[in-house]
């Protein structure tokens, strides 16, 4: 691998690239592992953008409580008194219709928020759901493998002792299991 590598880097100064060897190769993983590592990273990144909606949340909870401590007041604290030759027309044009204003302003505001996170939380939803499927289906593949492995290593040691002595082995074992399993019954029984 060493010599191939030296050939490529020969090749490569031919053609005028320079090849910068950092020294930073890592083992080789096999499927499984990658894509175990892969789902890592998936994690990873949902935890990271999970803690960043918490984040948000937590700020627009916290405009939306001074917002409702602002306006929770008695109606006659946060609008002002009318002015002693200030008509009804002139006082709602000037107090009233800007605070409403106000009001609307930042009820749509926390509704265009609440409608974000309503869509980024559906959205890490799904992507944590695809996520616990691909570990599920990578479980399942390490299962079939293990299984796979298990009869190849039983078949191993077939060839190794020989078909006859792995069924005496095996029917001496059922036996046994038999015999315990009546033993444990008639304790039982008494």
């Amino acid at each position: 691998m060493a010599a191939e590598k030296q050939q490529l880097v020969l090749i490569m100064l031919e053609h005028g690239i320079e090849w910068e060897q950092k020294g930073t190769h890592g083992k080789h993983l096999s499927l499984l592992d990658f894509e175990k590592q892969e789902r890592e990273k998936e994690m990873a990144a949902l935890e990271e953008q999970k803690a960043e909606l918490e984040e948000h949340n937590a700020t627009m909870i916290k405009e939306m409580e001074r917002f409702a401590e602002k306006y929770s007041a008695d109606p006659d604290e946060v609008l002002p008194e009318a002015g002693t030759l200030e008509t009804g027309k002139s006082y709602q044009e000037k107090k009233v219709k800007p605070l409403i204003k106000k009001i609307v302003t930042v009820l749509r505001s926390v509704y265009r928020a609440y409608l974000d996170l309503s869509r980024r939380f559906s959205d890490m939803q799904k992507s944590y759901e695809r996520v616990w499927d691909k570990i599920n289906s990578l479980t399942v593949h390490v299962e079939e493998l293990w299984n796979v492995n298990r009869v190849g290593d039983f078949n191993q040691v077939e060839r190794a002792l020989g078909r006859s002595t792995v069924e005496t082995i095996i029917l001496r074992e059922k036996r046994l299991e038999e015999d315990k399993e009546c033993r444990g019954e008639s304790k039982k029984e008494r």
